[in-house]
C-alpha cells in the first residue's frame, strides 16, 4: 500500500530477526537432541560391559571355594618344600 513502505520495511526487518532467532533455536534443539542421544548410547555401551556380581561369580573359574582350594592344592604340589630344596 502506498505510504506504508517504512512500516513494511520495519515489519520485514522484525520478521527476519524473529525468523533468524527461530532457526537458531531449532539448531540448538537439534544439537541438544544429538548430544542426549550420544550420551544415551555411550551409557548403554558402558553398561553393556559391566557385569553383575552374581553373574561374575558364576562365570569366574575361581568363584567357588572348591575351585580356590583346588588351586591352592595344585600350587602346593608344584612348589618343593624347604627340605626338598636343600637336598638337591
Amino acid at each position: 500500500m502506498p505510504g506504508f513502505e517504512t512500516e513494511r520495511e520495519e515489519w520485514e526487518r522484525q520478521y527476519a530477526e524473529a525468523h533468524a532467532r527461530y532457526e537458531e533455536h531449532q539448531r540448538q534443539i537439534r544439537e541438544q537432541a544429538a548430544a542426549v542421544e550420544a550420551a544415551a548410547q555411550a551409557s548403554e555401551s558402558v553398561s553393556s560391559y559391566e557385569s553383575h556380581p552374581d553373574e561374575q561369580a558364576e562365570s569366574s573359574p575361581l568363584a567357588g571355594d572348591e575351585a580356590l582350594s583346588e588351586l591352592r592344592d595344585q600350587l602346593a604340589d608344584e612348589q618343593p618344600s624347604e627340605g626338598e630344596q636343600s637336598a638337591e
